[in-house]
């Protein structure tokens, strides 16, 4: 087989058979996955506790691959409980395709090593009856089934070292898990990583999947997949997809933040999401956001709003939209929907990137074009006029108080 057969191979989508077999095997995997919950409490089967959301997620990624998609980024809300699935996804995408060379990239090395033992405990803890792939080999950096497909474990870091840029180098992928890419700070260890997998194999999977923290190397990522709509595949995973996340009509807490119609806001909220996701909004899970939005709400609030000024962050935890989940937070003088407006109007990510060279005394610094993206200490979106006057406005280190870094 020859490069352009290659090429023509891995632009074919998986055939309607195949998707139906992984499917139904796939879920029945996860009848014999058992994990230690938050929400239910000890050790229990991942697949009795599925939710909407979570469904709808693994059929999002299988609806792609039949159509050749294999990069997928999903943009959620907090504590949905799709990281767990997706790693129990990785598993099962490693045992039924023997000799592909994954890798679950975490943001800190601490998580790496947690979710490393959940999915050892996931593979050990499958009854003997599954015929499924064991671990053959476990060493520091990762682990090998009985298949000959590998795993392996790493942390992006979340500030910028020396060896940031050698995330993903000297290895080639076929799998790819990247998770909570929020709190990555490894612009260069991105690139690199990117550089390591594979565009031709039909069976490679990369999934994206983080909660969004503001505008960072995320939403680039994101905005990136979003425009290559041939090759990505772009979800967005709002609060109201686990569908535990209510509050019942007998709760005393229903009353109190239940009770009122939807503000011409929330009606705006549920209209989008009914259009863009197919979900219809309840008054039980109406009530459950306001009381995550403001738990000081009373029930003869002329105005209970799910956003107030300052509450950005919350917003952004457990947004509606994706538009939600990209906020702006730290603004002291202006409302975070004006200053998402303007970012999202003027500032794109093609900008120009200077490093400053420091010199003996200020007046010798000098600034130069950056040549890589971990040098970028100014970004310049437009060019100034040359009879332009420009204002330059500066935040100090602790200007307003000595602990405001």
């Amino acid at each position: 087989m020859d490069s352009n057969d290659l090429r023509i191979l891995e632009r074919r989508g998986w055939s309607d058979a195949k998707r139906k077999a992984f499917r139904e095997s796939f879920f029945e995997f996860l009848s014999t996955v058992y994990i230690n919950s938050k929400d239910f409490g000890g050790h229990i089967c991942l697949g009795d506790h599925l939710y909407s959301g979570q469904i709808k997620a693994i059929d999002e990624i299988i609806e792609g691959l039949g159509q050749g998609i294999h990069d997928f980024y999903a943009l959620k809300s907090r504590q949905l409980g799709f990281t767990t699935l997706f790693r129990s996804f990785d598993v099962f995408y490693l045992g039924v395709h023997g000799g592909l060379q994954g890798a679950l990239v975490m943001d800190t090395d601490s998580n790496k090593k947690t979710a490393r033992r959940e999915i050892e405990f996931m593979i050990e803890a499958l009854p003997s009856s599954v015929k499924f792939p064991r671990i053959k080999s476990n060493n520091r950096d990762g682990l090998t089934l009985e298949n000959d497909s590998t795993i392996l474990f790493m942390a992006a870091g979340v500030k910028q070292t020396k060896s940031s840029g050698t995330l993903g180098r000297s290895v080639g992928l076929s799998l790819l898990h990247a998770s909570e890419i929020c709190s990555w700070d490894n612009d260069e260890g991105v690139e690199a990583l990117r550089q390591s997998l594979s565009d031709v194999n039909p069976d490679r999977l990369y999934l994206w999947e983080s909660t969004a923290r503001g505008y960072n190397k995320w939403n680039e990522i994101w905005e990136e997949a979003k425009a290559d709509v041939n090759h990505s595949r772009c979800m967005f995973y709002g609060w109201w997809c686990k569908d535990i996340q209510k509050i019942d009509r007998v709760d005393p807490d229903f009353e109190r933040y239940g009770a009122q119609a939807p503000t011409d806001r929330e009606i705006q909220k549920i209209k989008l999401v009914k259009e863009r996701h197919g979900v219809e909004i309840t008054p039980e899970q109406l009530a459950w956001v306001r009381k995550k939005m403001d738990p000081t709400a009373k029930s003869d609030n002329d105005d209970l709003p799910i956003e107030y000024e300052g509450n950005t962050i919350r917003l952004q935890e457990q947004a509606w939209l994706e538009e939600d989940a990209w906020q702006i937070t730290g603004a002291e003088f202006f409302p975070s929907e004006t200053l998402k407006e303007i970012t999202d109007k003027y500032a794109s990510t093609k900008y120009k990137g200077y490093w400053f060279a420091p010199g003996v005394e200020f007046v010798d610094m000098k600034v130069y074009p950056a040549v890589s993206s971990q040098q970028v200490q100014l970004k310049v979106w437009n060019e100034p006029e040359p009879d332009g006057v420009y204002v330059v406005a500066a935040d100090p280190a602790y200007g307003a108080n000595e602990k405001n870094d």
